[in-house]
């Protein structure tokens, strides 16, 4: 069973392309560093 931390990563990175938004368009609407949002994406 998939734990909570995996599931945000899959939804993140779902929502993310559904909107067609790259990492870094997503870091600057959330007020994140890109480098954060890659990290929180990969685990």
């Amino acid at each position: 069973m998939a734990d909570s931390s995996d599931d945000l990563r899959r939804s993140l990175r779902v929502l993310r392309a559904e909107r067609d938004l790259t990492q870094k368009a997503l870091a600057e609407a959330a007020d994140l560093s890109p480098a954060y949002v890659s990290q929180i994406e990969s685990g």
